[in-house]
């Protein structure tokens, strides 16, 4: 094992799971200083890759890019990808759909992975469902839709 604690070495059958945690870590520091950001979207592991996914609306925070520098010295490679739309956006228009899933039949609601739109699950999935879905979160933001079974109570 190198001086950096982890394997490098991936490709050897527990060495990926070794680095995820270490990636994990830095994932949830991540996570952590940018809760309240406004351009913060989500972030990922790719522990394959000794890789971590940052999805970001504009510049990340000084804060961010310090964790991210600390990832890197531990061998990590950070990405920042750009998102079309900031969390809060979605994070609205996610909320009023939500207001809206006994009456239009919808099974789940939630921010895609990449601040791209939002990912709707409708019971019937018809244009008139996506329409009256379409409407509520707002033209502008993009309905990602799937047929999906009802929501099982809790």
């Amino acid at each position: 094992m190198p001086a950096g604690g982890r394997p490098t070495d991936t490709a050897v059958p527990g060495n990926a799971g070794e680095a995820g945690v270490v990636i994990d870590v830095f994932a949830e520091e991540v996570e952590a200083t940018a809760q309240n950001d406004p351009g913060y979207c989500d972030v990922a592991l790719d522990p394959v890759h000794d890789g971590l996914k940052v999805w970001w609306h504009g510049t990340p925070s000084a804060a961010v890019l310090a964790v991210l520098d600390r990832a890197r010295t531990a061998r990590i490679t950070p990405v920042i990808l750009p998102t079309k739309f900031p969390h809060a956006l979605l994070g609205a228009a996610s909320s009023r759909v939500v207001a809206q899933m006994g009456e239009l039949g919808i099974s789940f609601v939630g921010i895609s992975v990449d601040c791209s739109g939002l990912d709707v699950g409708l019971v019937n999935d018809t244009a008139r469902a996506e329409a009256a879905v379409q409407a509520i979160a707002g033209a502008e933001i993009p309905v990602h839709f799937s047929e999906m079974a009802d929501a099982v109570p809790l």
